[in-house]
Order: C-alpha cells, then sequence, then structure tokens
C-alpha cells in the first residue's frame, strides 16, 4: 500500500513540474517593430499609448421615496342615453285566490271589468264560492280542484262558502 502511495505522489510531482516547464519555455512573440533606428539595427519598439480617462457617468441614489409612480390617465367613458322610465301599471286578467285553512286568501282583492278569478281548493274538505248578492256560484269542488269566474260588471262582490259560512270574502271590480 506504501509503493503505491509514493507511485502516485511521484507522478502529481512529475505532472506539476512538466506544467512548469511547459509554461516557462512556451516562446513570447516579440512586438512588432514599428520602426527602424536610422542609426543602429535595433528595432524601435513603439511604446504603449497612454492608458486614456475614461469618463463614468454618475448616477444618483435612489430610494423609494424617491420613485414617484406616473399616473395612467382612464379614459372616461361616454355618457350612456337611457330612456326615461314611465310606469306602466300592469293589468292581470287574472287573478288568483287560495282556499286554505278554511279561508280565503286574499280576502279582498280589486280588479279591472273583464277580469278572470280562479279559486284553487287546497283543503282536504269540499267549499264552494258563492256570491252573497250575485256574482259567483260554484258546486262544491274538492282539493286540487279550482273553479273560475269572470267579472263583467264593476261592483262590490262580497262571496262566502256554503258549507262553512264564516269563510267569507269581497271582490272590488273597478271600471
Amino acid at each position: 500500500m506504501q509503493h503505491k502511495s509514493l507511485f502516485l505522489v511521484g507522478v502529481g510531482a512529475l505532472l506539476l513540474v512538466g506544467t512548469v516547464l511547459i509554461f516557462t519555455m512556451t516562446p513570447q512573440a516579440p512586438a512588432e517593430p514599428v520602426a527602424t533606428n536610422p542609426t543602429s539595427s535595433t528595432p524601435v519598439v513603439d511604446p504603449a499609448p497612454a492608458p486614456q480617462p475614461v469618463t463614468v457617468p454618475t448616477v444618483a441614489p435612489t430610494t423609494q421615496k424617491d420613485i414617484k409612480p406616473t399616473p395612467t390617465p382612464i379614459p372616461t367613458p361616454a355618457p350612456v342615453k337611457t330612456p326615461p322610465v314611465t310606469a306602466t301599471p300592469i293589468v292581470a286578467s287574472v287573478h288568483a285566490v287560495i282556499i286554505k285553512d278554511y279561508s280565503f286568501a286574499p280576502a279582498t282583492i280589486t280588479v279591472k271589468k273583464g277580469t278572470t278569478v280562479t279559486w284553487t281548493n287546497e283543503d282536504i274538505a269540499k267549499h264552494t264560492v258563492t256570491g252573497d248578492q250575485g256574482g259567483p256560484s260554484s258546486e262544491f269542488f274538492g282539493k286540487g280542484q279550482s273553479y273560475s269566474y269572470t267579472f263583467d260588471k264593476a261592483g262590490t262582490y262580497p262571496y262566502h262558502c256554503e258549507p262553512h259560512p264564516y269563510m267569507t270574502a269581497t271582490i272590488i271590480v273597478t271600471e
């Protein structure tokens, strides 16, 4: 083992010495003669030019507070013309009344002449829609069934349920 170590050290030393010799023995090219001295045959080598001063632009150091953002202008959108809003009454030609929990809901509605009102029964019991002084007059109708009546004359129409006279409501018909 000791012989191998000495061998490697010796080879490393040879490589180092050989490298130094190669660099020291490499010939360097002579400087190019620019002119010859007329009194001698020794070439005159142009001396190296004098170093020129280098001008480096100086920049003032900046800090974060020195930097100011440049605002980007935001274009103003053109105004949009909107038509004026006018209140137009919406007149429904059909209104609904729900029969539930032994009552009419809504209990009072106002409709225009020619409007159809539809009553729908959501109770288990059968009911009627019976006008007190004319107007609607239905047969008994059960859960999930409906009855409709169109009001052709202006006036007030109170009504009730025949088997349940405490169930009352009113339809007001206007021109």
